[in-house]
């Protein structure tokens, strides 16, 4: 059978599951048979907007887990990423209608609980930071970018719904949309924008009493772009405009000679990002705190997975007397239904097993795989936890990671 053949079989299916349907259910039925088909799914056609959207996906669970089978989590985490983005009219004061697009991003960031609330905490220190993504050509200089002050815990981030998620981006674009209305916005708008995601809003200095908590959180911003439709006729903005590129990256980008540009791109970026990450350090890596790139939802939790491995291994580590810097012989893991086993063998010593929980995994198995390839020379996947538990003389795992 062909592509296209299997395609069309894929659609077939999913228009035989809501037949009969009404309402929500058929048009989240719908798109996800435009989605089997590799076709594009329409968000406000499928009901995206509609407040009881994510009890109704939630209600098909079973069913689109019957349908997409092992595509099913890589189906949910496209949607939430795909909620990220938003568009809102705008009329100027001359009349002109154009259109606010707004897409969310993510920061995980890593470090002692007192030092990542006063990151955020502090004026100066946030707003510095805020500012960094254009100043330092990560963000394209005609976008507004705005920061929450606040932050989601791993379980928050993970438990994001694609309804959820569009509502905080919809949120923001009306922030985002006047410049004048973003820096004037009420320290209650963050509030209750944060609170739509389970994130705690920040303000103020924490001090440190007692043993310090490292935590791992994720941040919420968006960068916004106001386009004029009549100049692109689709009504959609280039990529460039919403995504996180510097100005002479775009430029390439677009030009028009039929070239591959990807490595050109690459270099551009590669220059961009790695000044912002200098500087970043340079501001709040003595404090402690390591702060990642931006991300869409599904890469961003899956690297909140990565960071909460890393510290638990580092932990064992230190008990052991291995080096910190200390690259593994071997990487072994076991995927279960809910959880992994993560596993590194230094010589005939061994770190964990760690349990984490596969919820800060799936929106990005493929990049948290890329991940930890970076914590030992080899990988190793255990289709039994006994086998893998057996290294360790068959004891529990050292810690459990949610």
């Amino acid at each position: 059978m062909s592509n296209r053949q299997e395609r069309r079989a894929a659609k077939a299916i999913a228009r035989k599951v809501a037949k009969g349907r009404e309402g929500l259910p058929k048009r989240i039925l719908d798109q996800v048979g435009a989605w089997m088909a590799e076709e594009d799914i329409d968000l406000e056609a499928m009901g995206i907007d509609d407040p009881r959207f994510d009890e109704a996906l939630d209600g098909l669970s079973d069913e689109l887990n019957d349908l997409l089978g092992d595509d099913f989590l890589t189906f949910r985490t496209a949607l939430n990423d795909m909620a990220m983005t938003a568009e809102h009219p705008v009329v100027t004061s001359d009349g002109s209608h154009l259109v606010a697009v707004s897409q969310l991003f993510f920061v995980p960031v890593h470090g002692p609980e007192h030092a990542v609330h006063n990151m955020l905490g502090e004026d100066e220190a946030f707003s510095w930071f805020v500012k960094s993504f254009r100043q330092y050509g990560v963000a394209h200089d005609v976008s507004s970018v705005r920061l929450l002050r606040g932050s989601l815990t791993a379980e928050a981030a993970a438990s994001a719904t694609p309804g959820v998620i569009r509502k905080v981006a919809m949120g923001m674009l009306r922030l985002t949309a006047d410049a004048a209305g973003a820096n004037n916005a009420s320290d209650e708008v963050d509030r209750d924008i944060l609170a739509l995601a389970g994130g705690d809003y920040v303000k103020g200095t924490m001090e440190v009493s007692g043993a310090v908590t490292i935590v791992d959180r994720l941040l919420v911003g968006a960068r916004t772009i106001i386009v004029d439709p009549s100049l692109d006729p689709e009504n959609e903005p280039t990529d460039y405009l919403t995504h996180f590129m510097s100005p002479e990256a775009a430029e390439i980008l677009m030009s028009d000679d039929g070239e591959d540009l990807s490595e050109d791109v690459g270099d551009f970026m590669g220059e961009e990002v790695s000044r912002w990450f200098e500087v970043v350090h340079e501001r709040f890596g003595t404090t402690g705190v390591l702060v990642d790139l931006p991300e869409a939802w599904g890469t961003s939790v899956s690297r909140l997975g990565r960071n909460r491995l890393a510290g638990a291994i580092d932990i064992e580590k230190v008990m052991l007397g291995i080096e910190h810097d200390a690259v593994a012989d071997k990487i072994h893991i076991h995927y279960g239904e809910d959880h992994a086993l993560v596993a590194l063998q230094f010589g005939d010593r061994l770190v964990g097993p760690v349990d984490i929980h596969k919820a800060l995994i799936a929106p990005d198995p493929d990049g948290f795989s890329d991940d930890i390839a970076e914590f030992a020379r080899e990988i190793e996947h255990h289709p039994s936890k006994d086998t893998l538990l057996a290294l360790s003389g068959g004891t529990s795992p050292a810690g459990r990671v949610h």
